[in-house]
């Protein structure tokens, strides 16, 4: 018992020490996370594949729009043969005077274009998301690989070095396995650490914010958890109403083509806590990136389905002016000549039988026609889905993972709540005068500077159980960028 106590009573001194330690190092006020914040955004870029798409879409719209404006060409050609050498020089004017394409297609290529941008913001907020789930990661674990490393040092080294356990007498078996679970638990911290800072610098590109030109290339203290907490309050608050809220009439969600219309015998309210969670869930689709997406695709859709109905005819204005110059033959070269005529030419549909056009050119020279056809026609596959059946189902697949996304934020609160009582009853327990309100701060903040200095058997226990508490509120940050990803409430560096 008295090698036990000695163990405990180094355990509680390091324990104080290393804590006290970890949050000297800390930044004040938000600063830090700020400072992340900057810099992932300044090393933030944008993947090839995503700036490819970016840039195609850009030159679709180009293109559209090149289409539906007058055109001039300029020819030259030469020649050399029996009639010596031969200049032509050519100018055209073609200007569109009605195009029944041009209006959907230049809509159907900013619809494709914003929805390209959308899937790169999607992609950006995804690594964010990362990026702030790491930074979580390291709020929570450094001061808990500090309390694991200084509660695995303290440990009695005559307990870990036993021979042989199962001679343990049972006074000291609680300590040996205590001992043990302290030491692996370090080793399981300092190798997750070593993998955090080498993500986080990997999507800094090296940039670690706050370190000036010269300075070593070393890791500066994570944001603390409350500062996440704080930035995270609106996934926080979103997650509380799905449990609280009151109803809010107009913001439920329509449950698809098959619910009732007002007035044709609805069926009762549901009961409160599901029409808050109804209401928040909305709230979530405002936001959600993902729900930007499928209504961004429903859009692209009807624009392409409305190039396909629209009629492929084509009236233009067209213009010219050609000159012919000789050298060395016979002939001498022609004088200038110019041509002026409007052309008309309808294109068969797809899903005709035969593919091909039809036009018609009045000009100087009289009226001409010429038709075109082939066969067989082009191969074109009929969508298999509705645009509006496809949106429905997508927004209701964002929904249902809104919902599970907001549920596990709460079921995670709750875990870190009883991870907390716990601690709070242990605390209780080692220090009898300690007042209730102080064990449920401290227990609630597992790595307070201010937590007492706890000697005896208790020692090991209270590290045990602040490292589960300290997982536990990990579990609930996480849970929390999960929401905030999903519902587009991620924070931001802000302006500046």
């Amino acid at each position: 018992m008295t090698r036990r106590a000695a163990a405990a009573r180094a355990c509680a001194c390091a324990l104080a020490a290393s804590v006290a330690l970890a949050h000297a190092g800390e930044p004040a006020g938000a600063d830090a996370l700020t400072a992340y914040l900057t810099a992932f955004e300044v090393a933030y870029v944008v993947s090839p594949a995503e700036g490819d798409a970016v840039a195609a879409a850009q030159a679709a719209v180009h293109a559209a729009a090149a289409d539906a404006s007058p055109r001039l060409s300029l020819r030259e050609g030469l020649r050399v043969g029996a009639n010596g050498l031969e200049l032509d020089l050519g100018v055209r004017l073609r200007v569109p005077l009605h195009d029944a394409t041009a209006a959907p297609r230049l809509a159907m290529a900013d619809a494709d274009l914003a929805l390209q941008r959308l899937y790169a913001q999607e992609a950006q907020a995804a690594a964010l998301a990362a990026f702030l789930s790491d930074l979580a990661a390291l709020a929570v674990l450094a001061p808990a690989a500090d309390l694991a490393r200084a509660t695995g040092a303290a440990a009695d080294a005559a307990v870990l070095a036993t021979p042989d356990p199962l001679a343990l007498p049972p006074d000291e078996r609680e300590a040996y396995e205590a001992a043990t679970r302290a030491r692996e638990t370090a080793t399981w911290l300092a190798r997750t650490l070593a993998d955090l800072h080498a993500r986080v610098e990997g999507r800094l590109g090296g940039l670690w914010p706050g370190l000036e030109a010269g300075a070593p290339r070393t890791a500066p203290a994570p944001p603390a958890p409350a500062d996440l907490e704080a930035a995270l309050a609106a996934a926080y608050a979103l997650a509380r109403g799905a449990a609280k809220a009151p109803h809010r009439a107009g913001t439920r969600p329509p449950v698809g083509p098959d619910a009732p219309a007002p007035g044709s015998g609805a069926p009762p309210a549901p009961p409160r806590a599901v029409r808050a969670e109804d209401d928040a869930v909305a709230l979530c689709l405002t936001g959600s990136g993902a729900a930007r997406i499928a209504r961004a695709r429903h859009a692209h859709a009807l624009r392409v389905a409305a190039v396909d109905a629209a009629p492929d005819l084509r009236v233009t204005l067209t213009g010219g002016l050609d000159h012919s110059v000789s050298w060395g033959g016979a002939a001498g070269g022609g004088g200038p000549t110019g041509s002026i005529g409007v052309e008309a030419r309808f294109v068969l549909p797809s899903g005709w039988p035969l593919a091909g056009s039809v036009g018609a050119e009045v000009g100087w020279d009289g009226l001409s026609q010429d038709l075109q056809v082939s066969w067989p026609p082009p191969f074109g596959a009929a969508p298999s889905v509705r645009p509006d059946e496809q949106l429905a189902d997508e927004l209701l697949l964002v929904a249902q993972d809104a919902r599970a996304l907001l549920r596990a934020l709460a079921s995670a609160g709750a875990e870190r709540s009883r991870q907390a009582r716990l601690l709070a009853w242990a605390l209780l327990d080692a220090t009898p005068d300690l007042p209730p309100a102080a064990a449920e701060r401290l227990s609630r903040s597992p790595w307070d500077p201010g937590w007492p200095l706890i000697e005896g058997s208790d020692a090991l226990r209270l590290a045990e159980l602040r490292l589960d508490a300290a997982l536990a509120h990990l579990g609930e940050l996480s849970a929390a960028i999960a929401v905030a990803a999903h519902c587009g409430l991620l924070p931001t560096a802000g302006p500046g």
